[in-house]
């Protein structure tokens, strides 16, 4: 009788040790598609960047920024007489 008591005992434990599996497996399971998803857009932001460098890069180009440049004039100095 101890002995299918025991057998028992282990089956059951064995079933709770499988349900634990599953649940584990489960949760790293949706940890690799997370994953997936941070990493795929990283690398569409970074595409995103990169498109966005070439474009002020090659707008910079074509756009000229000129310094105003400043002119001295200059007036007569005060006559002493």
């Amino acid at each position: 009788m101890e002995l299918q008591k025991s057998v028992g005992e282990m089956n059951a434990n064995l079933q709770s040790m499988k349900g634990s599996i599953e649940s584990t497996k489960t949760k790293v399971d949706d940890l690799v598609g997370w994953k997936h998803k941070i990493l795929g857009g990283a690398a569409a932001l970074a595409a995103v960047i990169a498109a966005l460098s070439f474009v002020l890069g090659k707008a910079s180009e074509y756009i000229v920024i000129k310094q105003p440049t400043l002119q001295v004039t200059s007036t007569p100095a005060p006559s002493s007489k």
